[in-house]
């Protein structure tokens, strides 16, 4: 298999319910034209919705989403990225004077 063809696919979303993830999985659907697409996804709730069930079971359906064990943040690539944000971005910064003024600037 080739990864040359492809590209990121970027969906912008005021919330992430539901409605949110199935116009994810229409896109995903969308961009890969064929073949089984397999999801990697945690457990958030809108995905085991009955809407998000409903959509990956109807007929044609190529989706196929494969759920990481509860509490695994070793195995959740965002839950890594956090840790790391927590890490050299937040608990980097000293004084707390540092903190605050990183903080004002943040919010202009």
């Amino acid at each position: 298999m080739s990864f040359k063809h492809l590209h990121p696919l970027v969906l912008v979303e005021e919330t992430v319910n539901a409605e949110a993830a199935i116009r994810l999985l229409d896109a995903l659907e969308a961009n890969q034209p064929c073949g089984i697409i397999h999801v990697v996804a945690d457990n958030a709730r809108y995905y085991r919705s009955r809407l998000v069930q409903a959509y990956l079971d109807k007929p044609g359906c190529r989706i196929r989403i494969h759920f990481l064990p509860p509490y695994s943040p070793n195995l959740n690539l965002i839950e890594r990225l956090w840790g790391f944000f927590k890490r050299k971005v937040i608990y980097g910064i000293r004084p707390l004077a540092k903190v605050t003024k990183c903080a004002v600037a943040a919010s202009n």
